[in-house]
């Protein structure tokens, strides 16, 4: 019976057929599909938070391309979910519109 592959050393298929360079492991391909998965996102999503040092509250935005952004000044929580039904689009709309130095400000 004969061994089932390639003859190339027993390399494994992909390798011996330059698809890849390396030998993937578990952890590869787990990055690969988590990766997938986060671009496959459309929807940017917004946590409120208690300040751990004094009191107030703040949302994290998580966008769409997985980067956290951090929205301070809220003196109860009330407030920060009425940011967030209420100036978020425009925020998330000022983000993708302002040049790279400006919103980093």
């Amino acid at each position: 019976m004969e061994a089932c592959g390639n003859d190339q050393l027993d390399l494994p298929n992909a390798l011996a057929a330059g698809v890849t360079d390396k030998l993937w492991e578990i952890s590869d391909i787990v990055q690969v599909l988590e990766d997938f998965e986060n671009q496959r996102k459309t929807e940017p999503s917004f946590e409120i938070e208690r300040e751990r040092i004094g009191q107030g509250y703040f949302v994290r935005a998580t966008l769409t391309n997985g980067t956290t952004d951090t929205i301070y000044g809220f003196a109860t929580e009330a407030q920060a979910a009425k940011w967030i039904r209420c100036e978020a689009v425009v925020w998330l709309y000022e983000k993708r519109t302002l040049p790279k130095k400006e919103a980093a400000n």
